[in-house]
């Protein structure tokens, strides 16, 4: 399987009132900062010759925009020689690399003019069908394994289902101590330790598929540990 994975995560600064916004001396509209991680989520090499001619891979900013400045933050392995070219018309910065393994990848910084919300990401990779996916916002390392704790921590939430369980074995046995006795009571038991069942049912089934689906979904849509800020 090959794959790439991008996401970004947009501030902005905007102009206000008679107040000017400066850039290298230079008057423009507003400034806007992007950060953009590029890497493979697949188990096998995307080498730069992949990258289309037709179509590369690139930050594309909207009509009238100016890109200002184009970065590598941080990458996994130098030797993958990620990078940014800057179009001559500053509409495009190229994410341009010569090859990367599995979860290689590099965190970029682009700063331009446009609004907010509107750069887009460009391009094709031979022999990627999906080509690149823009997952939204980042999602750092640090902070995916702290949603992870929390998300976990919540499950501490069932608890008082485990203690309605306790409960409900508690009153199947009394039932069966007062099903003759007692019939009234033990009707209000047996439907007691129906509801029980139907809790527990509920409970060992939504905890595996929630596992199973947090892993699937954030296993690959979290930014790798080494292009981390933490």
């Amino acid at each position: 399987m090959k794959a790439v994975g991008v996401v970004g995560h947009t501030n902005t600064t905007k102009s206000l009132g008679a107040i000017k916004i400066l850039f290298n001396n230079v008057d423009v509209p507003r400034v806007v900062v992007t950060r953009v991680a590029v890497w493979n989520i697949g188990n096998t090499v995307v080498d730069g010759s992949q990258l289309a001619t037709s179509a590369p891979l690139a930050f594309t900013v909207e009509a009238g925009a100016s890109i200002l400045d184009a970065q590598v933050v941080k990458a996994t392995n130098d030797a993958n020689k990620c990078r940014l070219r800057v179009a001559d018309d500053l509409s495009r910065a190229f994410i341009e690399f010569d090859f990367l393994n599995e979860k290689d990848g590099a965190l970029f910084q682009v700063t331009h003019t446009g609004a907010q919300n509107t750069a887009r990401l460009t391009g094709s990779i031979k022999g990627i069908s999906k080509g690149v996916e823009d997952w939204g916002d980042l999602q750092d390392w640090s902070e995916q394994k702290s949603r992870l704790a929390n998300s976990l921590a919540g499950l501490a939430g069932l608890l008082p289902i485990g203690a309605v369980i306790v409960i409900g074995l508690v009153f199947n046995w009394v039932e069966d101590l007062s099903s003759h006795r007692l019939p009234v009571l033990a009707k209000l038991m047996s439907w007691t330790g129906q509801l029980v069942e139907v809790l527990l049912t509920v409970l060992i089934v939504f905890i595996p598929i929630f596992i199973v689906y947090y892993s699937l979904r954030t296993r690959s849509r979290t930014i790798p540990k080494s292009l981390s800020a933490g």
